[in-house]
């Protein structure tokens, strides 16, 4: 009740923010898509940039090109 209209949860923001992380961290990733989308409830991951540097699609499309840079060392 107390987080029951936007107005409440506006004036509980922090609080509201602070209980979805704890609650998120109970699952993995795969585990809260897949309830998602059991209860038709858009989502998507979000990815780091290392799982954007491992993902099998990006890699076979040849998305990434790396390249040496005036600043040293390889860049994508």
């Amino acid at each position: 009740p107390r987080m029951a209209t936007l107005k409440t949860r506006a004036a509980m923001i922090d609080e509201l923010y602070a209980r979805l992380g704890e609650t998120l961290l109970t699952r993995t990733t795969a585990e809260w898509l897949d309830g998602f989308e059991r209860a038709e409830i858009p989502a998507a991951p979000i990815n780091s940039t290392a799982d954007l540097l491992a993902d099998p699609h990006l890699n076979d499309t040849g998305f990434f090109i790396a390249q040496d840079t005036p600043l040293g060392g390889m860049r994508f």
